[in-house]
């Protein structure tokens, strides 16, 4: 049977979605790791609440989870509402702020019901209110919204329908040519689907995949040339950016404009406060101030900077939601009225500092006077400083181990921002003190890695230009 699952498979890649009811074999083995759990509990629990919301109005018969079939396909749907007049309403929920992202899920129950001879008058997904902000207590009405997509879902029905068709076509042939799939057009390799290395075994480590932000049409391009192979590209064919990133995996040598570096680092003012947020998200906030999905610091750590090599180091961990005013006065003590603030990614730092300045308004001064001052640490990796053991990235995970392999992380304790946002709703439901501590040391120690990263790389960048 098809199912909106593997129909939006099918829609990702046809032939993964081939691969994977004949040939589970090929598909890579993957498990469910705890940050998903999460999500995915964070989700039935927003189902639950919406469900209980559309009740609330809503007149003649709700079923839950109804399950309809039609010409080898089956829809479950999350609410299907019989009003007393006959009006039939299908609700599809989703716990996101941003219902179009879910509309070919809509529209595919919507065509499944209709090929099944019981035909929608209207389809609606219930989501959270991205405008939401969690006061006092929740309200659950505030909170849902429900968006009516019925016109919508016109617009594409018969792209939808004609996909289910394709789809179902497909899974009915024994045999498929497997050589290549549409991701290897992917710039992104998070998006590959599960069958990807099967699939196209001509793509190795040294492809032009490693580019950063390479286009899909660039790549379409090169691959109808057979010149894949990073060793085929030009300079003259990518962007400035792309460039010194082509430069140091076609040489296997880092590149470094040292007077770009010299820039960066003559710009930074002493003393130097290296500082990282970890944070907490959920689709249904718990305290004041919180808003759906959106990430509110729970911890942090700074390391300070000195000229002379003094390095001090101050920390903060929350051990219960809604603990802002704390932590931001904390932060406060921490971090000097001068210098620079230097982080790792400055667009989600900042917004960190704006999401607490409106919770906190009272230390809204001092946050608009840190995000002025802060100074994104990464900036110099992405054309000044690139070494092809980044393999295309910027992220401090790639970038540490290149350049300052005495300090890992520990992959068997907290080691990411998903894996300490999972430890942290842990330790604070835990009713374990063992677990509690177990935890809170793991989150400390890792924020302290962050920051402690951060000053060695800053180190590592003087050394290339000798800055005193």
């Amino acid at each position: 049977m098809l199912t909106k699952t593997s129909y939006l498979a099918f829609d990702h890649c046809p032939k993964a979605f081939w691969v994977a009811e004949h040939r589970p074999d090929l598909i890579e083995p993957s498990e469910l790791d705890p940050y998903t759990q999460m999500l995915v509990a964070d989700g039935f629990e927003f189902e639950r609440l919406a469900s209980a919301v559309y009740r609330l109005t809503a007149e003649g018969s709700v079923f839950a989870q109804k399950e309809i079939k039609a010409e080898g396909c089956v829809a479950v749907f999350d609410l299907l509402h019989r009003s007393t007049d006959g009006f039939v309403t299908g609700v599809e929920i989703k716990s996101a702020t941003q219902p179009n992202e879910h509309l070919i899920d809509a529209a595919y129950q919507w065509e499944v019901a209709r090929r099944a001879g019981h035909p929608l008058d209207r389809m609606i997904i219930a989501h959270a209110r991205g405008d939401y902000v969690f006061q006092n207590a929740l309200n659950p009405a505030e909170l849902v919204a429900f968006e009516d997509v019925t016109k919508a879902i016109g617009m594409i029905a018969g792209e939808i329908s004609e996909g289910i068709d394709r789809a179902r076509d497909l899974l009915q042939q024994p045999e498929i040519d497997l050589r290549g799939c549409s991701c290897r057009h992917l710039g992104n390799v998070k998006r590959r689907c599960p069958a990807f290395h099967a699939l196209n075994p001509d793509i190795g480590e040294r492809s032009a995949h490693l580019l950063p932000r390479i286009s899909a049409q660039k790549l379409k391009e090169w691959d109808e040339e057979g010149r894949l192979d990073i060793e085929h590209v030009q300079v003259g064919e990518v962007t400035k950016t792309q460039s010194a990133a082509l430069k140091a995996v076609q040489t296997g040598q880092p590149m470094i404009d040292r007077g770009a570096l010299k820039t960066f680092l003559d710009r930074l003012e002493w003393p130097l406060y290296f500082y990282d947020y970890e944070t907490t998200a959920a689709a249904i906030p718990v305290a004041d101030g919180h808003r759906p999905h959106v990430a509110v610091p729970v911890q942090f750590s700074v390391h300070v900077l000195f000229k002379d090599g003094q390095l001090d180091h101050h920390e903060y961990l929350s051990m219960t939601s809604g603990d802002e005013d704390d932590l931001t006065n904390s932060l406060a003590g921490a971090i000097g009225s001068t210098g620079s603030c230097l982080v790792w990614n400055a667009a989600f730092e900042k917004g960190c500092n704006r999401r607490l300045a409106e919770i906190v308004p009272t230390s809204s001064d001092f946050l608009g006077d840190l995000n002025a001052r802060t100074v994104d640490l990464m900036i110099p990796f992405k054309k000044a400083y690139v070494d092809p053991a980044f393999a295309g990235s910027v992220s401090i995970k790639k970038v540490l181990p290149a350049l300052c392999p005495h300090l890992q992380y520990d992959e068997t304790r907290v080691h990411d921002g998903a894996g300490a946002m999972v430890a942290w709703r842990r330790m604070i439901a835990s009713r374990s003190s063992i677990e509690r501590q177990r935890l809170a040391a793991e989150l400390r120690s890792y924020c302290h890695l962050d920051t402690l990263a951060m000053v060695e790389i800053f180190k590592f960048l003087r050394s290339c230009v000798d800055v005193h």
